[in-house]
């Protein structure tokens, strides 16, 4: 009976919303996989690889960030001008090329350059794929839309990073190949099935022809010139730098501090992605009468009971523990966030809006790393986590704070207001 229900409700979810979202989904959950696969051992790989401290990995993710939101910034201005579809074709193929530059690197140098075309090309089609959600959908159906687009992430994130590890015990080149397989695979069907969402208008190629680095960086005024944007960008990239640690840190803390073994990390990672997969759209239900503030200063508090349990305590049990909190706090505040950002747009210039978001992501890998570095290489490893919570609390009071500055502004960004109708 239960098994009916459940198959019911996805049914009855699959319908209510259009064939070109499924196929954006399902193009992405393949791209995912190979992503999944990868990027958690990215840093064990560099250091197994290589032999640098993580200091030096930091500078990488420095470089990586920094170049990624370059791109994102290109991105979001080009897939306003000429829509949204050649950004993220762009995007997924240069990207699987530059991986496997990586994997078949010779020398640090070399593999340096390539993460630097990979920090890139992985972030130009971000806003693109952001902005197509948010065109395909009306207003209502956004946060449930990204909050599905959450669990088919999460449902690759269930099984890569497992089969990752298994492939990463034999062979780190094989996860590279794979990653860029399934990025062909993706941009193979993306070309093939999914239509363009958003045709520019002539008005528009005719004011603004901003494709040059000044031309882009101007056609962000609009962006600039919105303080609820700001401010909350501002705090979106706190709470990334935050949640980055997750994926960046956590496994070498627990590999490399805690030595435990590497399948460990695997196995809470995935239950995390799995946790997502069965309670996300039920959470985003339950909490629609929040106000979109609410929710993501509520999973903001989460995050930092989560991340200061990895400073107490020690132990597999417990860790699994802190990633169960951390889990409710991410499903409370991403799909959140991102309708918000995507409610909070113009159309004509809702890349740029995503792009604004991609930059707290970022700058999230740029200093978080950065940040976890200076931390991890000193006597007291453990204050990191320390550090990620009061972070998260200072961030937590901030976007309560900004509901009295959003109410000012009249502008509908509901939670989903509209959620199962």
């Amino acid at each position: 009976m239960l098994r009916q229900n459940i198959l019911r409700q996805w049914q009855k979810t699959y319908r209510e919303y259009p064939r070109q979202f499924w196929v954006l989904m399902f193009s992405s959950f393949i791209d995912r996989v190979g992503g999944s696969m990868l990027f958690p051992f990215f840093t064990v790989f560099i250091a197994d690889q290589y032999d640098v401290k993580l200091t030096t990995i930091a500078y990488i993710f420095v470089l990586m960030g920094a170049l990624g939101f370059i791109a994102s910034i290109m991105g979001g201005n080009i897939s306003d001008r000429l829509g949204r579809k050649p950004v993220v074709l762009v995007g997924l193929g240069m990207s699987a090329l530059a991986g496997l530059g990586i994997g078949f690197s010779p020398n640090i140098g070399v593999m340096v350059v390539f993460a630097g075309l990979a920090g890139f090309f992985n972030n130009f089609g971000g806003p693109a794929v952001g902005a197509m959600v948010g065109d395909i959908l009306p207003e209502g159906k956004r946060t449930s839309g990204f909050a599905i687009m959450r669990i088919v992430v999460n449902m690759a994130i269930v099984v890569g990073p497992i089969l990752g590890g298994l492939i990463a015990t034999r062979s780190f080149l094989a996860l590279f190949i794979l990653d860029a397989l399934t990025s062909g695979i993706t941009l193979l069907l993306l070309a093939l099935y999914l239509s363009e969402t958003f045709v520019p208008t002539s008005k528009v190629k005719s004011q603004e022809k901003h494709y040059g680095f000044i031309g882009t960086i101007k056609s962000y005024r609009v962006v600039l010139a919105d303080q609820i944007l700001l401010i909350f960008i501002v705090l979106a990239t706190f709470t990334n730098i935050i949640y980055s640690q997750m994926y960046q840190t956590l496994p070498y803390f627990m590999f490399e501090i805690e030595k435990m073994p590497a399948a460990y990390y695997s196995y809470i990672l995935s239950m995390n992605a799995l946790m997502v997969v069965v309670g996300q759209y039920w959470v985003t239900q339950r909490t629609r009468q929040l106000s979109p503030l609410a929710a993501m200063a509520l999973g903001s508090g989460f995050f930092g009971i989560g991340f200061v349990m990895y400073g107490i305590f020690s132990g597999f049990l417990l860790f699994a523990v802190a990633m169960v909190i951390i889990t409710l706090g991410e499903m409370l505040y991403f799909p959140t966030a991102q309708a918000f950002i995507t409610n909070l747009s113009p159309e004509d210039s809702r890349g740029r809006y995503m792009a604004a978001y991609e930059f707290a992501g970022a700058v999230s890998h740029t200093s978080g790393m950065l940040i976890a570095g200076v931390f991890i290489d000193s006597s007291t490893p453990d204050s990191l986590w320390w550090f990620c919570g009061i972070l998260s609390m200072l961030t937590m009071l901030a976007y309560w704070q900004l509901r009295h500055l959003r109410a000012e502004r009249k502008i509908l960004v509901t939670v989903g207001a509209t959620v199962g109708d």
